[in-house]
This record gives structure tokens, sequence and C-alpha cells, in this order.
């Protein structure tokens, strides 16, 4: 005990006298005993370790991989088969785990498979909220910069943040330059926002 404070402090050895009795009281009141452990490194002996079945619990608890369902086919005898998409893997035909049922399964839809044969566990919710593909219009839209009354400095900085990256990728790597990843735009409604997405969706050539 320290002088300083009401802390309690252990050396190795108090441990093992502690560990011994308690293994000792454990054995008279229910005929059970802890397994013993080595003085050197505090571990149970290696000739009681269960390597195999370590390995095989490893292998059962091992994260899932998320992967997308391209397509689904019908194999022999009524046998569904699912064509997986491992991003940086490849693709694969893959079958159910026990958990879940193929009408879980639609065509592009994200699931997560186990990195042993990947066999799909369960299927995952989509990137894309629901609400903003609702709102989201696949046009090419016919705003311009010169439809949009006032805002110039901030067009100027748009354009050099999003539309030259688009427009002009090799002159960015040529300088040696990341392109952002993208910006937000912030305002009450009706300053806009959204004619200036529109504007730059017209001048890149994308959808908005």
């Amino acid at each position: 005990k320290s002088n300083s404070d009401s802390s309690i402090y252990f050396s190795k050895n108090n441990i093992y006298v502690i560990f011994h009795e308690i293994n000792q009281k454990l054995k008279k009141r229910n005929n059970f005993s802890l397994p013993e452990c080595d003085d050197s490194t505090g571990l149970t002996p290696s000739s009681s370790w269960t390597l195999g079945e370590d390995h095989l619990k490893i292998d059962e608890n091992k994260t899932l991989q998320i992967a997308q369902c391209n397509q689904i086919l019908k194999g022999i005898g009524n046998q569904i088969i699912f064509v997986i998409h491992l991003k940086n893997v490849g693709k694969f035909l893959v079958n159910l785990g026990d958990q879940i049922s193929p009408t879980d399964i639609d065509e592009g839809s994200r699931v997560a498979v186990d990195r042993a044969k990947y066999q799909i566990q369960i299927t995952l919710p989509s990137k894309i909220d629901p609400q903003v593909s609702v709102m989201a219009i696949e046009e090419k839209p016919f705003v311009t910069y010169k439809d949009i009354g006032g805002c110039k400095y901030q067009i100027i900085s748009i354009r050099e943040v999003v539309e030259y990256p688009l427009l002009y990728p090799k002159k960015f790597t040529d300088l040696g330059i990341e392109a952002p990843k993208g910006v937000m735009l912030y305002g009450p409604p009706g300053t806009g926002k959204t004619l200036v997405a529109r504007a730059v969706a017209n001048r890149t050539n994308y959808f908005y």
C-alpha cells in the first residue's frame, strides 16, 4: 500500500499467491479448480491449449464483407444463385447463409457476406436515403450561370472548386493538385443554391 494515497499495488508473486489460494478454496468447496498457470508467463501450459478449436472460433467470428448483389440466377432444380460483386476483389456466384431468405434480396441490394465461402448472411440498407432519391432528378438541366442573379463571387468559387476539376482533370494532375471532394451550399431558401448546382451540372454535362 502506498504512503501517499490509498492505492494498492500487487507484485507478480502476490498475484500468483492469491490465485493459488482462490484455487485451493474452490477445490475444497465445489470440487472445482481453475487452470494452473505458468509462473514465468502467467498463461496456462501450452500442452492444454486447443489451437484447432481456437482457429475455428476465430474463423466463425470474422467480420463480414460488404458486397452488392448484381444478378439473381436460377440454377438446376430451382436452385437460386446470386452474383455478387466485392469491391477490389471481383464477382462471385454464391449461395445464402442459414439466417436469410431468397425473398429478402433483390438485384442491386447491398449485402454482407462471410469471408470463407462468401455466402450472403444479411442484407444491408441502401447507401442513399430514400427521401433523397425521391427528390433526385436524373436529367441534364438547362440552367446557365447567366440565369442566376447575383452570387458573382460565389459562382467563381464554385467553378474553381467543382467545375474546373471535372472539365480539366489533367491540369490538376500535372500541377500535383488534389481536386476537392465537393462543396456544401448553405443558406436560406431562395438564395440560388439549387440554381447554382443545376448550372454546374449543365456546364459539366452531368445529370442533376
